[in-house]
């Protein structure tokens, strides 16, 4: 909570592994805080497995989780993100459809300059939420991104797909670093 609410002096790299009990503490404080984070570069792992809960329990925490991510995108709070990596099996399968479009909808509306690795390996993108993630490379909000993890097997429909290939090339910037 400290890092997050700028007590330490500036840190030039911080590498953080949070789990899901610590996830809403550390995002709140950060959204919270009065100052921008005294990080140069963050790379930030958020791991949502490990809750003692129900499915639908699980959902709760994942959902609260994600809707935190985007309150600190949207506020410039992951401005410094170097690397971001959201795992964890509450939110596998297409039925987690709302956090996803949650997720890609901050990204569409604020732009995370330093990010240049997104790994999402257990989210299914599915075709009601390429759109925000399309919208969001297509305005270059994530115009550094290097390596792009959506290896759900569930994840782009033709339809998915296409919607997020027309953000790429309609986009000024497009993924110029992209390998």
């Amino acid at each position: 909570k400290g890092l997050a609410g700028g007590k330490f002096q500036s840190l030039r790299f911080l590498r953080l592994f949070l789990r899901y009990d610590e996830i809403t503490k550390f995002l709140g404080e950060l959204i919270d805080s009065a100052e921008h984070p005294a990080f140069e570069s963050l790379e930030l792992t958020l791991e949502f497995n490990g809750a003692p809960q129900t499915k639908e329990e699980d959902a709760e925490v994942f959902d609260e989780g994600v809707k935190f991510i985007g309150a600190a995108i949207e506020k410039g709070r992951f401005d410094c993100v170097h690397k971001l990596r959201l795992s964890g099996n509450q939110w596998e399968g297409p039925d987690r459809v709302d956090g996803a479009v949650s997720l890609f909808a901050s990204l569409s509306r604020a732009t995370l300059s330093q990010l240049s690795e997104f790994e999402l390996p257990r989210l299914a993108v599915t075709d009601v939420s390429s759109p925000h993630l399309a919208q969001a490379v297509k305005f270059g909000n994530l115009s550094k991104l290097r390596a792009l993890d959506l290896s759900h097997e569930e994840s782009f429909g033709t339809v998915g797909m296409e919607t997020f290939m027309e953000g790429v090339m309609e986009s000024q910037e497009g993924l110029p670093f992209f390998a």
